[in-house]
């Protein structure tokens, strides 16, 4: 909420107050924060309340310059023109093929975009005209970050506006994405019982700054802790800290997951997650339990002292078909956040014959959130576990391989696999029994699946899963992308 009035804190006038109501005026108050900041301009933070002056976000000047050098600054990994600056003080220092290479980038920056191609027309760079294209970026200066800028649909404003409304006057309906509506269009049916006034989607100039409040990137996140404009600003800048240190893909929002003990002072309660991907038309409310945050903790807790860390593990694609993957860490992600288990997951992976070590990792992960949510016994926490299920198994591999008959390992674990995704649990225990026989092996865990299938589930998994030939065991432990 924006209240409008004369406010004098600390000596200082203001004439606008923001209140993070919602997420959108939250997000507004980090970015023009961020923008204040950097241009040295008042502003005063009191509790949930930020006092400010309209001028400063608004000014009369048409050619708004504070804002959009904020802009080049904020985004210049985005600014071709700033590449291209950079990579021309670069040819001094380089010669024959390396020089070569840099030119060529440079003339291909050169036409990167629409308003590039406009000003730089008929124009390469040869070497010994940089001065010249130097001096052509520095005229256009503020036109090139605006139309680049307003255009860019990664980490630009389109991604989160429509862009026909960059730097205007409020509108009749809200310039962010999924808010936005066109005016010329019956709009009778966007609100309640048809009547439009009662359609949430009010417009506020602010709203230019909601995309700095958010994190940069393909994905970008913003954290709604709006205890007090302070914790907002301090949550959001730990959180842009954090991904900063991450390289390229693995710079997103599912990596805050699993490396807990440096979210925490960010991911510790209850709280509202803003997420705006590049390829959606809107924004996605998820909401973060602390009971889920927990299991988080625990995970990580669990494999703090293994060889390879877990976003290594889950940091992979399946391959469903041709065209199609599966996304192993965000798929996690999104079924513990959402109060779900692994089972469909894991099921999915034993039909598509997925690699070994993936499903060990996924089902060690399983086994972990149905204990956390209480859905075994506390005898069964005492007296057994996955480690059990290790043991059988690999009996049964030793077993068969020292008959010479490596095959009926596989041949087990198609069947076994194949009945639990047909959810045949009388069929897998009769299985089980015939293997029980025939290799004269006991299977402790048994026990549990017949007295509780759906609770006792991973120890079918695990089971399954360690039904493999020996030197095959380890073969995709690491960190592999794709799965085949």
């Amino acid at each position: 909420m924006i209240e409008i009035g004369d406010y004098e804190i600390e000596g200082k006038a203001f004439n606008r107050k923001l209140v993070p109501t919602d997420w959108r005026y939250a997000a507004a108050a980090v970015g023009m924060i961020r923008f204040f900041s950097q241009e040295k301009l008042p502003y005063k933070k009191q509790g949930r309340k930020l006092y400010y002056r309209y001028e400063d976000i608004y000014p009369e000047d048409e050619l708004d310059q504070k804002f959009l050098l904020f802009v080049e600054d904020y985004l210049k990994d985005n600014m071709h023109h700033c590449q291209i600056e950079y990579k021309l003080k670069r040819l001094n220092d380089v010669t024959g093929e390396q020089r070569d290479a840099l030119l060529k980038e440079i003339n291909d920056k050169l036409k990167a975009n629409t308003i590039l191609k406009k000003i730089f027309a008929g124009m390469e760079c040869n070497g010994e005209n940089g001065e010249i294209i130097q001096r052509r970026i520095e005229e256009h200066r503020l036109e090139l970050i605006r139309q680049t800028f307003a255009n860019a649909k990664v980490g630009g404003y389109r991604q989160f506006s429509d862009a026909n409304k960059l730097r205007s006057t409020p509108a009749a309906t809200c310039r962010l994405s999924g808010f936005a509506v066109d005016g010329g269009r019956k709009t009778k049916a966007l609100g309640f019982c048809f009547d439009k006034d009662t359609f949430q989607g009010k417009d506020e100039v602010e709203f230019d700054f909601v995309m700095f409040g958010f994190t940069k990137g393909a994905e970008a996140v913003f954290i709604n802790d709006n205890i007090s404009i302070e914790k907002l600003l301090n949550t959001n800048n730990a959180l842009q800290t954090f991904l900063s240190k991450k390289q390229g893909e693995r710079a997103n929002w599912d990596a805050m997951f699993y490396n807990y003990m440096e979210t925490m002072p960010f991911l510790a309660y209850d709280v509202e997650v803003i997420k705006k991907a590049f390829n959606t038309g809107y924004f996605e409310t998820i909401f973060l339990r602390e009971s889920r945050l927990h299991i988080f903790q625990e995970i990580e807790e669990k494999w703090k002292n293994r060889d390879f860390s877990l976003d290594d593990a889950l940091y992979r694609l399946v391959k469903v078909d041709q065209d199609s993957y599966i996304n192993i860490m965000h798929e996690v992600t999104m079924a513990i956040l959402n109060n779900q288990n692994l089972d469909d997951l894991i099921e999915k992976l034993f039909f598509l014959n997925a690699g070994h070590g993936i499903l060990r990792t996924l089902i060690e992960v399983n086994d972990i959130i149905y204990r956390m949510d209480r859905r075994l016994e506390e005898a069964m926490e005492e007296k057994v576990s996955l480690s059990g299920t290790f043991a059988a198994a690999n009996a049964v591999v030793k077993y068969f391989e020292s008959a010479g008959n490596k095959n009926k390992i596989k041949n087990y674990r198609q069947k076994l696999s194949s009945v639990l995704v047909a959810k045949d649990y009388d069929r897998f225990i009769e299985i089980m029994l015939q293997l029980s026989s025939y290799t004269d092996i006991s299977f402790r865990f048994l026990h549990y699946l017949i007295q509780d299938f759906e609770s006792n589930k991973n120890l079918a998994y695990n089971f399954v899963n360690q039904l493999v030939v020996s030197k095959d065991e380890n073969k995709e432990e690491g960190g592999k992308k794709d799965e085949e």
